[in-house]
C-alpha cells in the first residue's frame, strides 16, 4: 500500500494558529483521500510554532488522531518529550522528529540519543532534512539508534536522491517504512519500492498527488500528475514557496487557510492574481466548491 501524507500548512489569524481553519483543512483533506496528516512540519513553518501551541493544535485535530503523526523535534529536548508523551496519551498514528536543527555540529551519538530517547516514548519516524538542519541521518545512524533499544520505524528522507531513500530499504530491510520528500521525485520513489510521499502539494492538489503515487495506474497518467505538481511547485517557489501554499489552497481547492507566520508574509492580491492566472494554464482545474 502507498501512503499519501500532507504536511499540512498551519493557519494563522493575527499570527496565531487557527485551530478552526485547520481542523476543516484536514477533514477536507482526508475525505478526498490523503491516508496521513503531518502536523507542525517545515510546510507548516513548525519551527515557529511554540510546543503549546502545537499541543493546542493537537487537540483541535483529536478526532483525526489514528491519521495524524506530528512532528516534535525541537531545540529543548525536555519540550519535545513532553509532546511526545501528549501525543501518545492522544494515542496518534506516530510521532517525527528532525535533528536540532541550528546545531549541524553535534555528534552523531548526541544525535542517536536524542532520536531513542523520544522513540522510546512513542514510535517515530526521523525527519531527514539536511538543508534545514545540517544534518545528514544516514542508515547506519537509523542503525545504531535501533541497537540502542529506539522504537524508529520509519524516516521522511527529503533528499532528491532516490537512491539515498532506497539505501534505508537495502540497509534496514524491508520492513522500515520510507518517505519520500521532495514532491518532485513521487512518483519514481513509490514506482522503485517507497513506502509513500509526504508532499507539500498535497495541501492544494491532493488528486494529483494520489494520482502520482498510484501505482496500479498506467505509468504515462501518473507521469502526468507528476509533471503538474512539479509545474505548480515551480510556481510556489517563484512566488514565495512558504507564502505561495496558502494562496494556492485558495486558489485550486477555493477555500481559505488563514496566512502564514510573520516573517512570512502572505501574497498581496496583486501577486496572488498573477498566479492564479498561471496556475491556470498549468491546471485549471482551479477554485472548487468548498
Amino acid at each position: 500500500m502507498t501512503d499519501r501524507i500532507v504536511p499540512l500548512v498551519t493557519p494563522f489569524r493575527a499570527n496565531k494558529p487557527d485551530i478552526q481553519k485547520l481542523a476543516y483543512h484536514a477533514r477536507k483533506l482526508l475525505d478526498d483521500g490523503v491516508d496521513y496528516l503531518f502536523l507542525a512540519g517545515t510546510t507548516g513553518l513548525g519551527p515557529s510554532i511554540t510546543p503549546d501551541e502545537k499541543l493546542s493544535m493537537l487537540d483541535g485535530l483529536r478526532e483525526f488522531a489514528p491519521q495524524l503523526i506530528l512532528q516534535v523535534g525541537s531545540l529543548d529536548l525536555e519540550q519535545s518529550i513532553r509532546m511526545a508523551e501528549e501525543a501518545k496519551r492522544s494515542n496518534i498514528h506516530a510521532i517525527a522528529a528532525y535533528p536540532p536543527y541550528f546545531f549541524p555540529r553535534i555528534t552523531e551519538e548526541w544525535v542517536v540519543k536524542y532520536f531513542v530517547t523520544l522513540s522510546k516514548i512513542y514510535p517515530l519516524f526521523v525527519y531527514n532534512y539536511p538543508l534545514a538542519t545540517g544534518f545528514e541521518i544516514s542508515p547506519a545512524i537509523v542503525r545504531k539508534m535501533l541497537q540502542n533499544g529506539g522504537n524508529v520505524i520509519g524516516v521522511k528522507d527529503t533528499l532528491p536522491d532516490l537512491a539515498h531513500m532506497l539505501s534505508f530499504k537495502y540497509e534496514l530491510g524491508n520492513d522500515f517504512i520510507v518517505y519520500s520528500g521532495p514532491d518532485t521525485i513521487v512518483t519514481a520513489a513509490v514506482r522503485s519500492g517507497i513506502n509513500g510521499s509526504v508532499a507539500g502539494s498535497g495541501n492544494y492538489a491532493p488528486e494529483l498527488l494520489i494520482e502520482a503515487t498510484n501505482i496500479e495506474a498506467k505509468l504515462s497518467e501518473a507521469i502526468l500528475a507528476q509533471k503538474t505538481i512539479a509545474g505548480l511547485g515551480g510556481l510556489a517557489r517563484k512566488y514565495g514557496q512558504w507564502a505561495a501554499n496558502y494562496s494556492l489552497v485558495k486558489i485550486i481547492r477555493g477555500y481559505d487557510v488563514g496566512e502564514p507566520r510573520t516573517p512570512i508574509y502572505p501574497l498581496g492580491q496583486t501577486e496572488e492574481e498573477k498566479l492564479s492566472a498561471e496556475v491556470q494554464v498549468i491546471y485549471p482545474k482551479t477554485k472548487r466548491s468548498s
